[in-house]
């Protein structure tokens, strides 16, 4: 039986959407989690361009991308992107300062989920010790034992949860703020999913592009393509090594479909760059428009409950930030 959902999410990212090709509960937990990542995106959208704007109005105001390589204070590098205008040293250090304030947001949130960890695990001492004691002076009650199991079954989900929050509560790696009335700026550190910016840079297309939001249903949805031509949109991805790459591929057709389904393009070109083997595998195809509605289409049904998730390959699930919580976590 599928279990009841809070209200689906009304803003969505193009990139979330086709994750349902790597796995339908993820899509589900990001969409849930990063939904206000995309209402401020839209918000921002608004603001810097206007509302209901045409395809057309926006392929004409299409936004070069300067990206300049940058090293951190704490020596990790990092890749600063603006759209609409080239980098200043006044945007590196806007963007630098900007990721430096949210990693210390992020640290005092680790240092809080710890604190309650350590709790936690005192707690647990605790009862357990009850228990030996009881045991061994025979001094357990009728259904002592059974309720001791379950808070104790209760104090571990409660860890894993909180260990979770931990994980996703490490230092930033993405930061970005405004650089005038028509311009934004983004930075990533290589470290994080700024390697596949880093890699973009190096080795793919430099395309001009813009980000703007579509409506669909009752949903509002963000389309931000790695680059946009006169007949395509370009979408770049980055793999580790080339098992990744048929896992991968499915989402990268999918996003590069949904961006030129929506800017209105006939073809979608992807470019695929395998680290350890320094090799690009490139895709272009014609966008199938009935394949993507359709694909569209299964968004309300997964957000809602009404239409199950599918399990994934197990593989996916090893370094899931979410295993600890999925439902359909295959086993390893």
């Amino acid at each position: 039986m599928l279990a009841a959902r809070r209200p689906t999410p009304k803003y969505l990212g193009t990139n979330n959407i086709a994750g349902m090709k790597w796995c339908h509960q993820k899509f589900i937990f990001r969409a849930e989690a990063n939904e206000g990542i995309f209402r401020r995106a839209y918000e921002d959208d608004c603001k810097r361009l206007g509302e209901n704007l045409s395809v057309d109005q926006l392929i004409t105001r299409l936004e070069a991308v300067d990206r300049r390589v940058v090293t951190l204070p704490d020596g990790r590098e990092a890749v600063v992107s603006k759209w609409g205008g080239k980098i200043t040293p006044a945007d590196v250090a806007t963007a630098v300062k900007g990721l430096l304030d949210a990693a210390e947001v992020k640290t005092v949130a680790t240092k809080a989920t710890l604190k309650q960890l350590g709790q936690l695990a005192e707690t647990r001492d605790r009862v357990l010790k009850r228990r030996e004691e009881a045991k061994a002076g025979q001094r357990l009650v009728e259904g002592e034992e059974e309720l001791i199991g379950g808070i104790l079954q209760v104090l571990s989900k409660e860890e894993v949860r909180l260990m979770g929050a931990a994980k996703d509560s490490r230092p930033t790696a993405y930061a970005e703020s405004d650089a005038g009335t028509h311009e934004r700026i983004v930075i990533e550190t290589t470290d994080g999913l700024g390697r596949g910016l880093f890699a973009q840079y190096k080795y793919g297309e430099q395309l001009p592009s813009i980000r703007y939001h579509f409506a669909h249903r009752d949903h509002i949805i963000e389309a931000d393509p790695d680059g946009i031509s006169s007949d395509y949109c370009y979408e770049f991805k980055l793999v580790g090594e080339r098992f990744w790459h048929r896992f991968v591929r499915p989402t990268a057709v999918l996003q590069a479909s949904l961006y030129s389904y929506f800017f209105q393009r006939p073809k979608y070109r992807i470019d695929v760059y395998i680290e350890n083997e320094r090799t690009m595998e490139s895709l272009e195809g014609e966008v199938d428009s009935q394949w993507v509605q359709n694909e569209l289409d299964k968004i309300d049904g997964l957000l809602s409950g009404s239409l199950e998730p599918l399990p994934p390959n197990r593989v996916k699930c090893s370094s899931c930030e979410f295993s600890h919580e999925c439902p359909t976590r295959q086993p390893s």
